[in-house]
């Protein structure tokens, strides 16, 4: 493996690079793993992977947050719903949906 240089008049073109190719054969072409080159861009605030997103396009709530959300809709204290928590996530995103229409 050889050493890639991360000198900031570099970053641009291995950001240009991974832009075209992807990260995967990026590291490839520089010789180096995709962990190793993500890792260094991702540490100097260069890379930022893909936020997850669920099948509908939405970037998935935790259950906690929805009993907080049900909780502060119905004026009180989360901490009064946090047994609202063992909850299956549909029925949570219901009774949310219902308090807010």
């Amino acid at each position: 493996m050889n050493q890639v240089d991360y000198s900031p008049e570099n970053i641009p073109n291995l950001l240009e690079l991974i832009n075209q190719l992807g990260p995967q054969k990026a590291a490839e072409q520089l010789n180096t793993s995709r962990h190793s080159l993500v890792a260094k861009l991702s540490s100097l605030g260069h890379y930022k992977r893909k936020p997850y997103t669920n099948k509908r396009g939405e970037v998935p709530k935790s259950k906690d947050d929805l009993v907080d959300e049900i909780a502060l809709l119905c004026g009180q204290d989360p901490q009064l719903f946090e047994s609202l928590g063992k909850a299956n996530k549909s029925v949570l995103e219901t009774i949310k949906y219902h308090l807010t229409h």
